[in-house]
């Protein structure tokens, strides 16, 4: 999955694999047709993001994407233990167990179906139970 927020919408798109340049040149001419207005991206610094094709179709817009990076401390280029992570993580939470991903796009898509047109200006934890505690 690859997605984007906005003050009001959250807007994403569902790959099979893995996030590639194609894919987020696709997603941006989405939401660039989505939302029909000069866009502001601010990304990590996955080699993707920064790939020759995604490069040539900003470049292509003429100002009408405009891409800035997250800080290096943000976190990129950190090794972590992300087994030990989860471990800890999963442990103190009452579920015992991480959302998977797919429980998450569940969530997500369901957003998006009319039945959840009401729920707005809210946060939806799904963290097992880890905010309630």
């Amino acid at each position: 999955m690859i997605a984007g927020l906005s003050y009001w919408r959250f807007y994403f798109r569902m790959f099979n694999g893995s996030i590639k340049s194609p894919q987020i040149v696709e997603f941006l001419k989405a939401l660039q047709a989505t939302i029909g207005k000069k866009l502001l991206i601010i990304w990590d610094r996955l080699q993707a993001h920064r790939s020759k094709l995604v490069r040539a179709h900003v470049e292509a817009q003429n100002g009408h994407i405009m891409i800035d990076y997250l800080p290096a401390y943000a976190g990129y280029g950190r090794v972590i233990n992300t087994a030990s992570v989860h471990g800890l993580v999963a442990e103190k939470q009452p579920s015992r167990r991480l959302s998977s991903p797919a429980e998450i796009a569940r969530l997500a898509c369901w957003l998006c179906a009319p039945e959840a047109h009401n729920i707005t200006g809210t946060a939806i934890p799904i963290d097992g139970g880890w905010t309630a505690q």
